[in-house]
Order: C-alpha cells, then structure tokens, then sequence
C-alpha cells in the first residue's frame, strides 16, 4: 500500500488546482503564470521535488525522469498532451572513452531469452538471461540482476521500475534465470549465476555495456546469490574470471548471510536449496569467504523491516555481518528502511527521490567516480526517512499488507484465519516455526490483527 505523507496531503488541493490553472499548451509558452511561479520559488523556471514535495503529483509531472520539471511538462500534462523531452544535460559529464549517463526516461531496448550456457537435460528457459540497453549508449554500467524467490521460483522478470532505473543511471541492465531447487541443490544456483556472469563479461560490449564496471545485484535469496557470488572468487574463477571483475554488490535484504548459525527445519526453503551438511551450509555463506586480500568489491547492505523480529535486531545482526567485511578491508555500507518490509524494498525502488533509491545511487556514482566511502569502509548504520510519515504510520501500514497477503495465500478454507494446519500444509516449516510467536492468545490460529498486533484490520 503506498501512503501519501501528512507532510504532504495540504499540497494536494494546490497541485489539483495547478493542473486546472496551466491552460494547456498556452501556459507552456511562459514559466511565469501564477500556479508555476508559486512552486518555481527560486524562479529558475523550473521544480525541483523540492519545491513540490509531493513524490506522487512529482512523478507524474516529471515526464521525462530528470529531476526537474519544466513549465512544458506541466502544460503537457495539464492538457493530455506527450512532452518533449528536454534537452539540457542533468548528469556529470562522461570521463573520456564513457558513455554519459543518458537524458531521463531513455527508452530501453530489451533483448529477451538469450542462452547463457546449455546443459542436457535441463529446460533451456533456466539458463536464459534479458538485457535492458539504453538506446545509444556506449561503454556504459552494467547491472546483473539476479532474482529472488527461495532458491525454488521467481524468474528474470524485474517488474517495470527496476529497468526504468537503470534507464535512468544510464545502465545496462542484465536479468538471469538459474535453475531451482528442489530439482537441483547448492552448488548449482551459484554456478549458474558464474556462468550468466561470464556471458556477460564476454558479449556486454554488443549492447553497449562495458565489462570493466559490472555491478551485481540481488533481492532475497537473490541476494544471498549476489553476494556469494562477490566473495566466494572459485565460483568466477571456474568461468576465468576473478572478484576483481565486480565492480560493487548491491544486496537487497537476505538473511542468508551465514548459515551455519540456525536451524534448518526439514522442508523449509533451506533445507530444499541446500540441504543440512553443515559443509554445504558454510561453503554457501558469502560472509564466510571474506578475508583479506581476495579481491571482494565494495557492497552495500539494504535491510528491510523483518517479519519475525525487532528492527534493532535486524540492525545490529547486520552491522556485525558488515564489520567483517571492514575487518577484511572491505568497503561495507548499511542502509535499513523501517518503512519497507521484504517485498516491498524492491516493489517501492527506482523513483528518485525513494530513499533506498538514493542510497544506491550514491553508493554506484561513488564507485564510478572512484569516491571512497566516508568513513573509508562505511559506516554506522543509515536508517533511513521517509519525508512526512513515521515509523508508526509506514509499519502499521506495511503490516497490515503482509498480514493480508499471507493470510490469503495460507488460509485454506477462507474463514479469515490461519490454522497450525493449514500452516503446516500450505507455509511449509520455515512459516510453521513463526506460528507460536504470531498466535499471541494461543487459541491455535493466527489472525491479522495478532500478525500486526492491532484490533482494527480485517483480512
């Protein structure tokens, strides 16, 4: 649910009028009319978000994503009308030999189902990949997305506003399928996610990408893949290739930092992906394989607000992941947002001014232009704002949302409430192991009011 900030909602009424009041294409002759001039306050003929810090009412004025909107994107807007893109650069200039990041909104050119590797046997589709090329680009970042799901779905589909980022950052962007458990257990996702690697180091220069300024990224378990991928070098070092290819790793809340530290519960997510050695589960922690001089890049950590636990929680098991990294002379930065929760801190990225957005931007434009991190190796932990709404107002929100989302997808028989039973049958033993937490009055089922901890909400 995307709420609109009390901070904000007394704008609402001015922006409506705004619109109202352009004139259409007459008004687009002059930054002066009346409604403009009161949001242009440094009279530059132009607004900035914040001069309309209103993130929904900015979005859909700022036609062409450049951070600014001019007196032609309103009166377009106002009067129905596609407004030509403007033409005054907004991003650093390139370094010689570099494409610029280009124009806002540059459309994307999508390369879909390319065959990154054959294996017999299994089915081609998992082994496929789709690149997102700005038009025009050359030399340009690159961002390798690999997909969340648990080890056992999702697929390389990024949804529209992750491929509207990159647009944005001037990025190429590469999305990966792999193959899933249970059919297949660790090793094998990782060794996919090498061999996509690989392929894109090889051929990203046909669509304009460079293979020197690779970004890997991923959400979930995901991420967990991402960041393996960036600190255990024997996965990149089968395909060639070594850590020192990676440009950064941008790591969208996983748990899966070290797992030799829990309980793997039989038929969880866990369990299916990698089964209970606890060789297997240590040669599949990214946290165990740092150690100094091993060429693992900069990273950052994005924490979302956890299902199961206390947020300081969250805090402090990532704070603790991120010193080891520091220790090991690794660049390692911390950003949580109380105000997302697990799917969400992917579904809400991509606008410009969304806080975790702006926190992985700085993080990539710092790399590109070999900034260091203040301090070196990052960091106290950023817990980030969102202008407007407190923690309160976002966290009743968000778990309201979950609670309804998943009560949906385990109550079986449609009463409004979650039994042991059904889940049992339906969550699997990973869920099963919250279900004595959430049923707070111990009458055997979970509603959303216990979930959220509230009395109001109904499924």
């Amino acid at each position: 649910m995307t709420m609109t900030p009390k901070l904000h909602r007394s704008i609402i009424p001015l922006v409506l009028a705004f619109v109202a009041l352009l004139g259409g294409p007459v008004f687009a002759q002059s930054s002066g009319g009346g409604v403009f001039k009161k949001f242009d306050k440094n009279g530059d003929g132009k607004v900035t978000a914040e001069e309309l810090p209103n993130p929904q009412a900015f979005a859909r004025f700022d036609a062409n994503k450049d951070g600014v909107i001019t007196a032609e994107e309103y009166a377009a807007a106002a009067a129905g009308m596609k407004p030509q893109p403007t033409t005054s650069p907004t991003t650093p200039p390139a370094k010689p030999g570099e494409s610029p990041m280009p124009p806002a909104a540059t459309a994307m050119e999508r390369h879909p189902d390319i065959r990154y590797r054959e294996m017999p046997g299994v089915d081609a589709q998992f082994h496929t990949l789709d690149v997102y090329a700005p038009k025009g680009v050359k030399n340009a970042p690159v961002m390798f997305f690999i997909h969340g799901g648990g080890l056992t779905g999702g697929s390389k589909d990024p949804g529209k506003n992750f491929p509207a980022y990159c647009a944005r950052m001037g990025m190429v962007l590469v999305t990966i399928n792999y193959r899933l458990s249970p059919a297949v257990k660790h090793p094998a996702h990782i060794q996919d996610c090498a061999a996509a690697f690989k392929w894109t180091y090889d051929n990203i220069r046909n669509f304009g990408g460079d293979p020197a300024r690779i970004f890997v990224a991923g959400h979930s378990s995901g991420a967990q893949l991402a960041n393996l991928l960036s600190t255990d070098g024997r996965r990149l070092a089968d395909e060639g290739l070594s850590l020192a290819n990676i440009k950064g790793a941008i790591i969208f809340d996983t748990a899966a930092h070290d797992m030799t530290t829990g309980r793997i519960d039989a038929g969880s997510i866990y369990e299916k992906a990698f089964g209970t050695d606890p060789a297997v589960l240590k040669d599949a922690s990214p946290v165990l394989h740092v150690a100094p001089g091993r060429q693992i890049p900069p990273h950052i950590f994005l924490g979302a607000k956890p299902p199961s636990m206390p947020m300081e929680a969250k805090v402090k098991n990532l704070s603790g992941y991120a010193q080891k990294y520091r220790d090991a002379g690794v660049r390692c930065e911390v950003a949580v947002a109380y105000f997302r929760q697990h799917i969400t801190i992917m579904t809400e990225f991509g606008p410009p001014q969304e806080p975790v957005t702006v926190e992985v931007t700085k993080f990539i434009q710092s790399i590109l232009n070999g900034e260091p991190a203040s301090p070196p190796l990052g960091g106290p932990v950023k817990e980030l704002q969102l202008a407007g709404v407190t923690p309160a107002d976002i966290q009743r929100e968000n778990d309201i949302k979950s609670a309804k989302t998943l009560l949906k997808a385990l109550d079986k028989d449609g009463d409004g409430k979650v039994s042991r039973a059904e889940a049992e049958a339906r969550g699997g033993g990973h869920w099963l192991n919250w279900f004595p937490l959430l049923d707070k009055d111990k009458d055997g089922f979970v509603t959303v009011e216990e979930q959220t901890g509230a009395g109001t909400a109904t499924p």
